[in-house]
């Protein structure tokens, strides 16, 4: 310890120039009185920050490659080493006169200022100036360290050089790889902390690594460069190594860990859910799942995040966007992808490379992807990329769309903040025709539902039906529901509404079918089960008023509830009421915010498992 105060004290005296240096810059920030008229102490502190940042900044480069390296280079640090001094006393003897010679010239340069101007110091560093001068004081001790290691591998001219680049190669190309499926799934704010954490390790790797370097080589270059390399390549693999076995732990997360859920999506035949949501100590990275319930068999999906799947209407097909940049994903343009709903299946990259759409739809078969980009209708068939047709289309919001036919596209437009209109685009012909516009109340699209066909678009929060191709009114409820929410039209065209503790049914034209108690006062429709049943939801706040209920249309009556249980939840913005089979496996979740599988003939509850 006495030895490296000695040779602190000897450096810090033999640069005492460097401080009469700062002294004479910190006068110049005072020029500023001359040319500024406003806000003059502000002045003086802005550019008194910025010469004090830019000189430390260069100093500690300067002193970097000149503290050891130069005295290497002329044979005399033997002088050191002919003496009873250790070689971790040297450099860190060196190490601290040289930080305290740039932090010291900081300081002088910036004291003047901040006593004769100091209520400009304090506006200045309100405005930003207090990051500033943090950036610049670690950037100052770093480019002190790293410049002491270049220093010492180029002025060694070894052969070794070519390893050490291709060493920073890997290590770049490492880091990249571990931090890109991180970003993928939004785990921005981790990258970040993991490149800080594996930062401040490198830097702590560079402070120390060059009394091992004086210690193995002393006033050797080459051996000075073997010993440094070896050093800093050994720990550099620790550190990678670690972040690697982060990265794998973020990525690969126990579905039954998630707390927090973005998405719980079930597909037409109830077998298939994708799930995805956040779970404890991952921060905001999205975890994504498609999951088999029967077989428990499950699958990691690189999910664009917070985005959303498509199933295909035949229940046999998932198609979802993934970033499509080779570096690091921006959000700009995105690639499809397909897989079959079966097992072993493999996921299916398509050709299609695009924008994120504003709305897409698939086919029933999922062949074909309909999309609206900018004020275009294009579409594409998946498997080859082609274009099949484009039109034109309006400017207005788009509140629905759904393929009709493989060959015809039809929309539900909000075209002005109280008027709706329909539209389609007939793939074939490329013919796209519009209805006039008809008003309607402002809101969600939750307030628009169509038939499974799309000839008929329900009008929920009116309680009327009308006509897809035309828009004329075909059937206007003789009573409705105060929300949206509790009125659906089923996928034949027929309507409920639930009131007042009842289920009301009426058929395509407007007739009462039937009227049917509940034990709720109303319930929103999720989905239909079967031939003749519906799927209910009653939320609350307390998850202990979560009620899912299950109604037979033919008996009139309930004849499934499992209470504190919230799900399958009620798709609002679907375009089309979902349909589950009689002998589905319904997904939910349950009080605790646990995801659990349930029985849509018993209502038997039981854990979800992947």
């Amino acid at each position: 310890m006495k030895a490296a105060v000695l040779i602190a004290s000897r450096e810090l005296r033999d640069r005492s120039r460097l401080f009469v240096i700062a002294a004479a810059m910190a006068i110049v920030p005072f020029a500023a009185v001359f040319t500024v008229r406003e806000n003059r102490p502000l002045a003086i502190a802005t550019v008194a920050a910025f010469i004090a940042a830019a000189y430390t900044c260069s100093l500690a480069l300067m002193l970097g490659v000149s503290t050891v390296g130069r005295e290497l280079t002329e044979r005399r640090l033997s002088f050191l080493f002919a003496k009873p001094v250790s070689a971790p006393s040297i450099w860190a003897g060196k190490a601290v006169s040289a930080l305290l010679t740039v932090l010291g010239a900081g300081v002088i340069v910036i004291l003047p200022a901040y006593v004769f101007a100091h209520r400009g110091w304090q506006d200045m560093w309100s405005a930003g100036g207090k990051p500033v001068i943090a950036y610049a004081t670690g950037m100052s001790i770093m480019l002190f360290f790293v410049g002491h290691a270049v220093s010492t591998l180029l002025r060694s001219r070894s052969a070794m050089l070519a390893l050490d680049f291709a060493m920073i190669a890997i290590s770049a190309i490492t880091m990249f790889s571990l931090a890109r499926p991180l970003l993928l799934g939004g785990g921005r704010d981790l990258v970040l902390g993991m490149l800080a954490i594996a930062a401040l390790a490198m830097l702590l790797l560079f402070a120390i690594a060059p009394a091992w370097q004086l210690a193995q080589g002393r006033i050797d270059l080459r051996a000075n460069h073997r010993a440094l390399s070896t050093f800093l390549w050994s720990g550099a693999a620790i550190v990678l190594i670690a972040c690697a076995a982060y990265t794998w732990w973020v990525i690969t997360p126990p579905i039954d860990s998630m707390t927090e859920h973005f998405a719980v999506e079930q597909s037409r035949a109830g077998d298939w859910v994708y799930v995805s949501g956040q779970t404890p100590g991952r921060g905001q990275y999205l975890a994504s799942f498609i999951v088999n319930t029967s077989t428990k068999d499950r699958e990691r999906i690189m999910v664009s995040p917070w985005s959303r799947v498509h199933f295909s209407n035949d229940g046999r097909t998932i198609a979802w966007l993934e970033p499509a940049e080779l570096l690091l994903p921006r959000g700009h343009t995105f690639r499809l992808y397909t897989r079959r709903l079966e097992t072993g299946a493999e996921p299916v990259v398509s050709p299609l490379e695009l924008p994120m759409p504003r709305e897409a739809a698939l086919s029933d078969d999922a062949s074909r992807i309909a999309i609206i980009r900018a004020n275009q209708i294009q579409v594409y068939e998946i498997a080859t990329g082609n274009l099949l047709g484009a039109a034109t289309v309006t400017t207005g919001d788009l509140e629905s769309m759904i393929f009709a036919a493989p060959n015809l596209v039809r929309m539900v437009e909000r075209r002005s903040p109280s008027a709706i209109g329909m539209a389609e685009f007939d793939v074939a012909t490329k013919k796209f025709t519009r209805t006039p516009d008809r008003p309607h109340r402002p809101g969600h699209a939750a307030g628009l539902q169509l038939t499974a066909d799309g000839s008929r678009v329900f009008l929920r929060r009116e309680g009327t039906i009308i006509d897809a191709r035309t828009g004329a009114t075909l059937v206007t409820l003789p009573l409705t529901s105060d929300k949206p929410f509790f009125n659906a039209m089923l996928r034949d065209g027929s309507a409920i509404v639930t009131r007042d503790s009842k289920l009301y049914h009426f058929d395509r034209n407007g007739a009462l079918v039937a009227e049917i108690p509940l034990p709720v006062q109303r319930a929103g429709v999720a989905a239909q089960i079967g031939a003749s049943k519906l799927l209910l939801g009653v939320t609350g706040q307390n998850p202990k008023q979560w009620r899912m209920l299950i109604v037979d249309l033919t008996t009139h009556k309930v004849v499934t509830t499992v209470d504190q249980v919230l799900g399958p939840v009620p798709s609002w913005n679907g375009p089309v009421l979902r349909e589950f089979p009689d002998e589905a496996t319904l997904i939910g979740m349950d009080a605790s915010r646990k995801l659990v599988m349930w029985d849509a003939r018993t209502g038997k509850k039981r854990p979800f498992h992947s």
